[in-house]
């Protein structure tokens, strides 16, 4: 017994002087940005209560004990987000950015082609009763530029429904990996309707609200004037996603959920689900931290990725979207209604 407790006290001792020789060796700004990043972690991660912070902070500080400047410091930022498993955030400093990527990110040879390429809005009729509408990320930026994007999507499908005999549309969300989520949902008003279509849940609720023509999330972000509409708030839609349907696009995909007539083709999404909310750390610095989850209308709360309706794998062939598996079993779904 006593040898163990002299162990004890000396492996203590050990960590102990460890931990002071690391903050003697720290620059003051790499410890700064350490102190303030726990500080907002403890505060505002969605994730805050399951850290120990104390030992968060002393292992944060053993990693970055050699670093002059945060640019040499990416070891100790990436465990500070690791610390909380928010692999959606990041810390940005100057031009670098640090992320914790508990695996690697995969994504089809087809797909990132689609991103290299920066795909755009996509419209199609894949027979005379299916529409096809293909929605990519899109960029923040200024109320103006929301708009824009807001209305270039509203255009778009406006084309599909002036379709006598649509019976249907495939919303092909694969490519849509994130960014500004209020031109994606308002330029949508004719599918997603009137009212609360989703929330944004941190410390408080703001609801994700379509009203007269705008988006409004406590504020209005985004506004248009449609060129045409259309009620298609029942009008069925097969929601394709894949695994790099993320972010943004996940929380669009959320705004369809518990819609009427509507199915979930294709594969899990990213799972890149928290709400992000940005900080600065310092001067320098920047971070964007996960601090809460989204829902849909009806109150669900997704803290995982979600699943598909109907499962396919397989390729993706988004240059003929006929040979499409995916888009070939959402067009069925919709044509099998009603027989």
């Amino acid at each position: 017994m006593k040898k163990n407790a002299l162990l004890y006290i000396t492996v203590l001792l050990f960590l102990i002087n460890n931990i002071a020789k690391a903050q003697n060796m720290i620059s003051p700004e790499v410890k700064h940005m350490i102190d303030t990043t726990v500080a907002l972690m403890q505060k505002q991660s969605v994730n805050a209560k399951k850290a120990d912070w104390v030992q968060v902070k002393q292992n944060a500080l053993l990693k970055a004990a050699h670093a002059a400047t945060p640019y040499q410091a990416g070891n100790a930022l990436r465990y500070l987000m690791q610390s909380v498993n928010d692999y959606h955030g990041t810390i940005f400093y100057g031009d670098s950015a640090f992320k914790y990527e508990p695996k690697p990110y995969i994504v089809s040879d087809s797909i990132r082609q689609q991103w290299n390429r920066r795909a755009d809005i996509k419209t199609a009729m894949l027979n005379s009763r299916v529409g096809y509408l293909r929605v990519p990320s899109m960029v923040n930026g200024s109320k103006r530029q929301l708009d824009s994007l807001a209305i270039g999507l509203s255009d778009s499908l406006c084309r599909l429904l002036s379709h006598n005999k649509l019976k249907g549309l495939v919303l092909d969300l694969r490519i849509n990996g994130g960014g500004a989520m209020y031109p994606m949902m308002l330029g949508l008003e004719q599918l997603l309707g009137q009212g609360r279509i989703g929330s944004s849940i941190t410390g408080t609720t703001s609801y994700w609200i379509i009203k007269d023509h705008g988006f409004y999330l406590d504020n209005l972000m985004t506004s248009i004037k449609p060129t045409c509409y259309t009620n298609a708030t029942t009008l069925p839609v097969a929601v394709v996603t894949g695994n790099a349907t993320g972010s943004s696009g996940e929380f669009l995909a959320m705004t369809f959920k518990g819609r009427k007539n509507t199915v979930f083709v294709g594969e899990t999404t990213g799972g890149y689900v928290t709400t992000i909310t940005g900080y600065p750390l310092t001067k320098n610095a920047y971070i964007y931290l996960s601090t809460g989850y989204s829902a849909d209308r009806t109150g669900h709360v997704y803290t995982e990725a979600l699943k598909p309706d109907i499962s396919v794998s397989g390729p993706d062939k988004f240059n003929n979207l006929k040979q499409d598996a995916k888009i070939a079993a959402a067009a069925k779904w919709i044509e099998g209604l009603g027989r």
